[in-house]
């Protein structure tokens, strides 16, 4: 009987010890500290990922911005104007400097930074769904919420650079970033 009940075992290629097979309570808990241990290392890396690619979005947003409304004022051969907007069709104003509510590139025939009639709407940046913070300040620490380019591709009437500056949330200082602007329309984003 114990020889053919052996052949049967060899047979299916399972041993034959007599007794149930299945995993421990020793085994079970190493794998559930392994997976822990795994979890504690990756959820923080993906979540640093996750907030260094939308702040790499939200900045080149601003960036190619910046550059097509240069591009623009030198192509047209008139100022064109960015600014802060929540509503995609008028400025906020000068002395805003809360840039994640959006902003607008349009033409700005007179060069005051504000949207007149005539003037043509040429790219909207929605409002950010993150509650990332992004504000611009000029060298002095004042508010701006409005850029021009001349049509020789220089920003105009600016108190020397503006400095956009994006904070992430949660705070992340690794994550931040900066862009700057200079009077001449040369831009650069930097770490801040």
């Amino acid at each position: 009987m114990k020889l053919q009940h052996a052949r049967r075992a060899k047979a299916h290629g399972t041993p034959n010890h007599g007794r149930a097979t299945g995993v421990t309570l020793l085994e079970l808990l190493t794998v559930l500290a392994v997976i822990a241990v795994l979890l504690v290392v990756a959820v923080p890396s993906f979540v640093s990922l996750t907030q260094t690619n939308r702040v790499a979005g939200e900045i080149n947003a601003l960036s190619g911005d910046l550059q097509f409304a240069r591009a623009e004022a030198i192509k047209e051969g008139l100022p064109v104007s960015i600014c802060a907007s929540s509503n995609g069709t008028s400025c906020l104003g000068a002395t805003t400097s809360t840039w994640n509510t959006g902003w607008i590139v349009f033409s700005d025939a007179n060069g005051n930074k504000v949207v007149n009639a005539g003037d043509l709407v040429l790219r909207r940046q929605i409002p950010w769904k993150s509650t990332d913070t992004f504000t611009a300040a000029d060298g002095s620490g004042n508010a701006v919420g409005a850029v021009s380019y001349s049509r020789d591709g220089f920003a105009i009437n600016l108190a020397g650079t503006v400095t956009w500056t994006l904070h992430t949330q949660p705070v992340n200082t690794a994550a931040g970033r900066c862009v700057i602007l200079n009077i001449v329309g040369r831009q650069q984003v930097q770490p801040c």
